[in-house]
């Protein structure tokens, strides 16, 4: 997982790339991925890692919460981290 999160972060400190928030634990978190990284792979990733709602974010509202597209696990999720070349 942890070569998996390197991967999708890289090079992230240039401004260029993606915020996301996660349900997990109990509460929201952050995440910035690199403009190069699928959604599709952050998303898989947090849910992987044992989060339950994912935003894409388009914005973040002045109250600090997160806005965009929301994804939420599946009860039959099965991660894929096979597919990946880590």
């Amino acid at each position: 997982m942890q070569k998996w999160l390197k991967k999708i972060t890289e090079g992230t400190t240039g401004g260029i790339g993606q915020d996301w928030c996660y349900f997990k634990d109990g509460q929201w978190q952050k995440l910035f991925t690199h403009h190069a990284t699928g959604d599709q792979e952050v998303i898989d990733y947090l849910f992987c890692d044992g989060a339950t709602e994912v935003i894409k974010v388009d914005m973040i509202n002045s109250a600090g919460t997160c806005e965009g597209v929301h994804y939420s696990r599946s009860e039959n999720f099965s991660c894929p981290i096979d597919q990946y070349d880590i």
